[in-house]
């Protein structure tokens, strides 16, 4: 009977020590990661650990009934003793095993809102990653094959009769696919924006807050480190002087073809879409004072990635900018790559 119980013990020890194991694992491996327990593997690994113990608690009550029978027997006493500590052994493995288990279970098990909302701004920016790549490809073609000295990003149902060779939107021309980030989406799944609070999300878009009567919605995190112009010293006056009225500032670097093009932050965030534009001074002031509620900056102070792009142009040189660990708005050589976030109407 001995024999049949330590083995019946042993094969569920190792069963529920493996599970432990695993799932602890695949916690600090992916520590980022909500990992749902699937139902087969929760049970197995529960039964398991239920049937150790249960073994455990037995064996530990028959070895106490055994040294029981065998008190007045001297020679057994050292191998009892021995017993007594394997028993203990095992008692103490099993609450660790209890332990490990609940603390994995919790972890696995737990949907906190701040880490599904995380999760879903690491998907949608993969998702603006992968676009980028394909504008920076239409770019590209539009450029070296079809020899454009201006790129038009009208999307398709705006587009008119003219020749399509430069719209970035169009087989004929950079060939990429139109999407639109924000806020057609959410029409389309009859979701209200307005309803949003300051730092609530939606549809890939969060809620900034307000700038000349105009409700600013901006990306879940950076599009990353860019050059204001195309990244040389080549400078010039691009008249985008408007600290207030980010779009018409961006509408104009877009189509320009001087030699400080392409203006690489204002295309970025119009790579997002038609309605997508790089801040004015005011409109990136606001993603500022709302910075903590909407997160994802960098608020290192450090140079340049602590301090964001507007669009507005501070003279033939530099361009407007704001250190976002403290708000200090300075102007920076338009060559210098810093941090860019993207918003819309």
């Amino acid at each position: 009977m001995n024999i049949v119980m330590r083995a019946a013990r042993d094969c569920a020890g190792t069963v529920g020590s493996a599970y432990v194991a695993f799932s602890l694992y695949r916690l600090l491996a992916w520590p980022g990661h909500d990992f749902i327990v699937a139902a087969p593997e929760k049970y197995l690994g529960l039964t398991a650990i239920g049937i150790f113990v249960l073994l455990a608690c037995a064996y530990s009550a028959a070895g106490w009934m055994k040294r029981g029978r065998w008190r007045e027997q001297a020679n057994a006493s050292a191998s009892l003793n021995k017993e007594r500590g394997n028993v203990l052994f095992l008692i103490l493995i099993a609450v660790s095993l209890f332990a490990a288990l609940s603390y994995a279970v919790t972890r696995m098990g737990r949907t906190p809102g701040s880490t599904i909302e995380d999760e879903k701004a690491k998907l949608s920016q993969a998702q603006i990653d992968v676009y980028m790549a394909q504008i920076n490809q239409g770019t590209n073609r539009l450029k070296l094959i079809n020899k454009c000295k201006t790129i038009d990003y009208t999307p398709p149902a705006d587009q008119g009769a003219e020749d399509k060779t430069c719209h970035m939107f169009h087989p004929y021309g950079g060939g990429v696919a139109y999407r639109d980030f924000g806020l057609d989406a959410c029409a389309l799944q009859g979701i209200d924006l307005t309803a949003l609070a300051i730092g609530e999300s939606a549809c890939g878009v969060v809620y900034a807050g307000t700038s000349g009567g105009n409700r600013l919605y901006t990306t879940a995190a950076d599009q990353g480190q860019i050059s204001w112009n195309n990244g040389t010293g080549n400078w010039t006056v691009t008249g985008t002087t408007s600290t207030s009225d980010g779009l018409a500032n961006t509408n104009t670097l877009v189509a320009l073809a001087d030699v400080g093009a392409p203006y690489n932050a204002a295309n970025a965030c119009r790579a997002l879409g038609a309605e997508w534009y790089l801040p004015s001074q005011a409109e990136l002031n606001v993603l500022y004072t709302n910075r903590a509620a909407i997160g994802g900056f960098n608020l290192s102070g450090s140079f340049p990635a602590g301090r964001y792009w507007s669009s507005s142009e501070n003279g033939s040189i530099g361009a407007r900018s704001q250190r976002f660990s403290d708000g200090n708005q300075n102007a920076n050589a338009k060559s210098h790559g810093l941090s860019v976030r993207c918003v819309r109407r």
